[in-house]
């Protein structure tokens, strides 16, 4: 069983920074902005994250670097601060209609790569892999399970959310 966990845990952080660079490179290109911009505005929008201390807990970047981040992001237009109405101290992020498009447009760059890179398995063999890997997710976070956790965008239509699309295209991506 070691010889098993060992090699899955050496395999596994190669090839997720293997999608990470290609992913990059392609968002960078085809949507102008940085692979750490498109890190806050994919945690926004895949999480419950929404102050600059979360996202510096989630993405492990200091919160002075966060902070200058998400100024470039608000610059853009793809994010709004706004303070929260029982502490008036801490600032919430919340993505514009504008960054919730963006973040549709990242999970399919991210899509696109994954399956480039996993065209090798089938589709059982690919269903296993995410199956595993929620798995693992679920007991490092003491959660009983993983939910997508994506929060709808303000103001798009009822039942048609980015939220649903990009819920939508992890589905048909994994």
């Amino acid at each position: 069983m070691t010889a098993i966990v060992d090699s899955f845990f050496f395999f596994l952080p190669p090839v997720d920074s293997l999608v990470t660079r290609r992913s990059s490179h392609r968002v960078t290109s085809a949507l102008g902005i940085s692979a750490a911009q498109a890190g806050i505005i994919y945690v926004l929008a895949t999480s419950r994250r929404s102050t600059v201390a979360e996202l510096a807990d989630t993405t492990g970047i200091t919160s002075s670097a966060i902070s200058r981040l998400v100024g470039r992001v608000e610059g853009q237009g793809l994010l709004v601060r706004s303070r929260r109405s029982e502490d008036h101290r801490i600032r919430k992020l919340t993505l514009t209609p504008q960054g919730y498009k963006l973040a549709i447009a990242l999970a399919e760059i991210r899509c696109s790569v994954a399956s480039e890179l996993f065209s090798g398995l089938t589709a059982e063999e690919l269903g296993f892999l995410a199956v595993f890997v929620r798995r693992i997710h679920s007991s490092v976070h003491g959660q009983t399970s993983v939910s997508s956790g994506l929060r709808p965008t303000p103001g798009t239509r009822k039942g048609v959310s980015a939220a649903s699309s990009i819920r939508c295209r992890r589905t048909v991506c994994a």
